[in-house]
């Protein structure tokens, strides 16, 4: 699932950055975009935690073979 979601926000940034790229930072859309991009961000750090956080918890992790 991971996979996929990533691939997602990917979508949405490179089309976000696209937007930036051609519109002044004046423009009334511009905060919108900025928090956009900054939101993906923030997302990728979930995902990226939440996929640690499950491959610790299988069988061959070093975490599960010192329980």
């Amino acid at each position: 699932m991971p996979h996929p979601f990533n691939n997602i926000l990917g979508a949405i940034l490179g089309n976000t950055e696209l937007m930036l790229q051609e519109i002044d930072h004046k423009h009334p859309f511009f905060e919108n975009l900025m928090n956009v991009r900054f939101s993906v961000g923030r997302s990728r750090e979930v995902v990226k935690k939440s996929c640690l956080r499950l491959a610790e918890n299988r069988p061959g992790s070093l975490k599960y073979l010192r329980s």
